[in-house]
């Protein structure tokens, strides 16, 4: 089986989970890992399954995320299981559940088999924490608590577990045929 990891990552936390993700399938699958800006065009329709990897923007999908969703060709023959990383401490699941929604919906319109889609903590860019803090009116003893609790996310249980999640979903879909 043919198996394509591709992802979007600004601060490391995507690439974490995707790099466990192909570890996990690498000796049992002809696996390739690929930043999607490494991606030739029509490429991802060549593999038999396409994990698509995103952090969390907004409440959805990447910008780069959401337009290799859009280049997918309909109907292609290739199966998608997507992963997302999440500030989870600072978000709720209706905040970064349309991630999951986006990815669903995509899938439905052009008719591509949606394997499931695996999400995970991850730790939000220092960079974007005043704003966040502000935004959500988080007060100043409650964020530093928020922060504790994602710093070092991805964690090794959560890489654990999304290689696990490959595993499974990989197995599954060649189980299927």
């Amino acid at each position: 089986m043919k198996i394509l990891v591709t992802y979007f990552s600004q601060t490391g936390n995507t690439e974490k989970v995707a790099r466990a993700m192909y570890d996990s399938l690498k000796d049992r699958h002809e696996t390739t890992i690929k930043r999607f800006e490494e991606l030739g065009a029509g490429e991802p329709a060549g593999f038999d399954i396409l994990f698509i990897g995103s952090p969390c923007h907004a409440g959805d999908l990447s910008a780069p995320a959401k337009e290799l969703l859009k280049s997918l060709p309909a109907s292609m023959n290739t199966a998608v299981a997507g992963f997302v990383t999440h500030a989870a401490t600072v978000y709720r699941r209706e905040d970064y559940g349309q991630c999951l929604e986006t990815l669903q919906s995509s899938m439905e319109e052009k008719g591509i088999r949606l394997l499931g889609c695996f999400d995970c903590q991850g730790y939000l860019a220092p960079a974007i924490h005043d704003f966040v803090k502000k935004h959500k009116k988080i007060p100043d003893d409650e964020w530093k608590q928020r922060v504790e609790e994602m710093t070092g996310h991805p964690d090794a249980e959560d890489l654990r577990r999304a290689a696990e999640f490959a595993r499974e979903t990989a197995g599954a879909a060649d189980a299927a045929g």
